[in-house]
């Protein structure tokens, strides 16, 4: 279970980091390019929306 936002956040981007790393360990990456900038934008988003919120003291 989810303790807070801030836990959600970083579970969320290290999920997203093992899932590109795996796709490029398996030689995907250009089957997947579309897929994997989106992944890369996510991971950005949500290390900046992360930074807010540790920023703000909210969590």
């Amino acid at each position: 279970m989810v303790k807070n936002v801030e836990q959600a956040l970083e579970d969320t981007i290290l999920a997203i980091r093992i899932l590109r790393k795996s796709i490029a360990d398996h030689g995907h990456s250009e089957a997947m390019i579309n897929f994997d900038r989106l992944m890369a934008a996510a991971v950005g988003e949500a290390e900046e929306q992360l930074t807010k919120l540790q920023d703000s003291g909210l969590s």
